[in-house]
Parts: C-alpha cells; structure tokens; sequence
C-alpha cells in the first residue's frame, strides 16, 4: 500500500493508501503495465478519535519516500 501524507507546515498521514490490484478474476498480476490497477483504501473505525488520542502526526521519511 502506497499511504497518502499531505505535506505542509505539518505532515499528516492519512488513514489509507493507493492499493494494488488483480483487476481480472483469479490473476495475481498487480503490475499496471502487466494489467494491474489500484484502488484507494481506506481504514474505518467504529468511533472518532480525539485530537489528543490520535496518533504523533509527523513522520520520518526516507530519502525515497518511504516511511521509515
């Protein structure tokens, strides 16, 4: 999964990504140029979360961008 972060003065991460997907029944391939696609994801919760119970907003990233 791929997240979405917004950057800014703050870094926010979302809660959810870009997902690969088999866009055929059955293929494994989830490559877009082998006939793969993406679909966002998002994760849910059952109640809200308050400001001051969520999470540190910032993150690190690593020089390809990946969360570290």
């Amino acid at each position: 999964m791929r997240p979405y972060i917004l950057y800014g003065r703050d870094i926010f991460v979302l809660p959810g990504g870009l997902t690969r997907v088999a866009l055929k029944k059955g293929s494994l391939v989830v490559n877009s140029s082998q006939g793969g696609g993406s679909k966002d994801t998002w994760v849910l919760a059952d109640t809200v979360i308050s400001e001051s119970e969520s999470p540190p907003r910032t993150v690190a990233l690593s020089a390809t961008g990946a969360i570290a």
